[in-house]
């Protein structure tokens, strides 16, 4: 496994860990009846002729029971000398967020620098009734981009190495689910045919 690839499942790992913490504390926030805000962001690369195009998408739940006011996205570490925005909004606002609701955005860029680029995640701001104070959500990890590089057309993450880092962990849960059963299934009896074909042999 490459250095990539090892930077990639970290970042997938810390995705998961993100959420797992979020939705932990989501529970919490709702059990007092405020808003908490979990960002998720998502990156898709297509190749074009000469250049790629970078769609950029996020989903924005709130986890609470609360409504969140003035929620705010911003996603600026997209640079103009390198990226030309083809459509949609980097930055985007709701007036409110009911709790337990969903919104979803996106914008699309396009690009002809070639290389690793990093992208930090995106800020939402938003306002909770009992306090004046602007609350703070970041969105989870993007792994680093390889723009114009040498891959397949399209990536959102790397299947292939998912896969083969969880085959070890597939096949040790498909051993012992077969040693299971082997000593925990009924027996069968043995016809009278089988036993016959075993005499002759």
């Amino acid at each position: 496994m490459d250095r990539q690839q090892r930077v990639l499942l970290v970042a997938l790992w810390g995705s998961l860990l993100l959420l797992s913490v979020s939705v932990a504390a989501a529970a919490a926030a709702g059990a007092q009846n405020s808003a908490f805000l979990v960002v998720d962001k998502r990156v898709t690369l297509k190749r074009m002729k000469d250049a790629e195009k970078v769609t950029v998408s996020f989903g924005i739940h709130n986890m609470g029971g609360g409504i969140a006011y003035d929620v705010t996205l911003t996603d600026s570490e997209w640079p103009e000398s390198s990226f030309e925005l083809l459509s949609g909004n980097i930055s985007t606002s709701w007036v409110q967020l009911e709790g337990g609701a969903v919104v979803e955005h996106s914008f699309v860029l396009k690009t002809t620098t070639k290389g690793p680029f990093v992208t930090l995640p995106a800020t939402v701001t938003y306002r909770l009734a009992s306090k004046s104070t602007p609350q703070t959500a970041k969105s989870t990890p993007v792994p680093t981009l390889d723009l114009l590089g040498d891959r397949e057309p399209e990536v959102l993450v790397d299947i292939k190495t998912l896969v083969i880092n969880a085959a070890p962990l597939t096949s040790a849960i498909a051993i012992v689910a077969g040693v299971i059963y082997i000593i925990f299934a009924p027996s069968r009896p043995t016809s009278k045919y089988s036993a016959g074909s075993k005499k002759r042999r």
